[in-house]
């Protein structure tokens, strides 16, 4: 016999947290309309060529790949399978892979559908993404991403709405936030200034893991490219600072002004932290990082500027930005503090119970007249004892129980139950109809 479970890092989501993720999802997408974004869906599959060579080293090893069709090995790379090489043997029998995010299928589709698509595309997309990586608190290996992009636009305008955005839902959903900001262009001068340019991807990838390995492991990385310890010492001061005015060169000064456009006008909303590098490979100007300011938790979302990620698909450079909300973080943080709305603003109204045949039409009749007038009501579809029945509605958690027995078909009137109150009265279809609209 087959133990049922999942693998490591997938999860179900029962129906009591899907209505938890409805109600995140729902003040999400409320924004998303607000600010005039448009609809996108792309598979969850994108081919290797695509997915490969844009999250860096680290994210292609973190990439689901799926197996050829057939007999795969007729194609594998003989030489890589005889030498134990991994890299070079999943190039040849894996063709396509599981969708890391949604930024870089979207840069494929614009490149695409180019002609199709009015600039500036505003998108957003909701559905989930991939990452092999090692399951644990707050990090799953299948996730759900909330994306907003602006594509076709490199004014400062679109940092400042995606951002303004990232405030307005998280506000509505009682979270206090921080929004931390940086500007690739901040780091890459000051990398200039000290002489590291040509380390740069390993020095900011290094600095992004700060949160998990801590400023002593950074500094131990750093150590171990080589660079001296002066200069750690200068680059780590600055990381610690919290002046983005500080320039040296062109660079900065080409970020300094950018973030200062953007805070002007969004002021407290946001704060600048040097240390936000975001280790993804495609950011070329303003990074953001969401988090809990009431508890430690890691990122409940991410973005910025990608001014460049369109070219590597050929076509014509198309500026872009956009973050991305992380729904399963959001749920896992109003859990811990206990953040939700009324339970009552989620339970069923009304359940129609019955005895016998002649119960089961009438009720089926009742519900569909209620349906039709936009109520939400059911019909417990057994014929089965009253206690069963009722069992049922308080687990489910009804606010009202229609019982239909032989008084009340022939007296055609309904006995309520008010569950909530214990409480409960013979009514007409047109008083149930009138308590029900109430009630909703």
């Amino acid at each position: 016999m087959i133990k049922p479970s999942l693998p490591k890092g997938f999860r179900d989501h029962l129906p009591a947290e899907g209505h938890k993720r409805e109600f995140i999802l729902s003040a999400i997408q409320d924004a998303f309309h607000r600010y005039g974004f448009q609809k996108l869906e792309t598979p969850l599959f994108e081919s290797m060529k695509t997915l490969t060579e844009k999250y860096g080293e680290e994210g292609d090893q973190l990439l689901f790949k799926v197996l050829r069709s057939g007999d795969f090995l007729q194609k594998a790379n003989q030489e890589a399978l005889q030498a134990g090489d991994s890299r070079a043997l999943a190039h040849s029998i894996c063709e396509n892979g599981l969708r890391y995010d949604l930024t870089v299928p979207l840069a494929r589709v614009v490149v695409q559908h180019q002609s199709d698509i009015q600039f500036p595309f505003r998108r957003y997309q909701i559905g989930p993404v991939f990452r092999a990586d090692r399951p644990q608190k707050g990090r799953y290996r299948q996730f759900t991403q909330c994306d907003a992009d602006i594509v076709g636009s490199s004014s400062w305008v679109g940092d400042a709405e995606v951002l303004k955005l990232y405030a307005e839902v998280f506000e509505s959903l009682g979270l206090k936030v921080a929004i931390r900001v940086n500007h690739r262009k901040l780091m890459q001068g000051m990398l200039q200034h000290l002489s590291l340019s040509e380390q740069s991807t390993a020095v900011l990838g290094a600095l992004d893991k700060m949160d998990k390995i801590g400023e002593k492991g950074v500094y131990k990385a750093l150590i171990g490219l080589g660079i001296t310890e002066n200069v750690i010492d200068e680059f780590m001061a600055w990381v610690k600072q919290s002046d983005f005015t500080i320039v040296h060169n062109e660079a900065m000064q080409e970020g300094r002004d950018r973030l200062e456009k953007i805070i002007k006008v969004l002021g407290d909303a946001v704060q600048f932290d040097a240390s936000l590098a975001r280790g993804l490979d495609y950011y070329t100007g303003m990074v953001v990082e969401v988090v809990s300011s009431e508890l430690e938790f890691g990122s409940i979302g991410g973005g910025g500027r990608y001014d460049e990620l369109t070219k590597v698909f050929g076509g014509q450079n198309l500026p872009g930005v956009g973050i991305s909300f992380g729904l399963d973080r959001i749920v896992d943080v109003m859990d811990a503090l206990e953040r939700w709305p009324n339970e009552s603003d989620g339970k069923p109204l009304i359940l129609f119970v019955h005895f016998d045949e002649p119960g089961m039409a009438k009720g089926w009749e009742y519900v569909q007249k209620l349906r039709c007038m936009g109520i939400p009501a059911e019909l417990y579809p057994d014929i089965a004892k009253a206690k069963k029945q009722l069992k049922y509605a308080d687990q489910r958690g009804f606010t009202y129980v229609a019982m239909l027995g032989d008084d009340e078909l022939s007296s055609n009137t309904i006995m309520v139950k008010f569950l909530d109150q214990g409480s409960q009265r013979s009514m007409t279809f047109d008083e149930l109809l009138t308590a029900l609209n109430t009630e909703s």
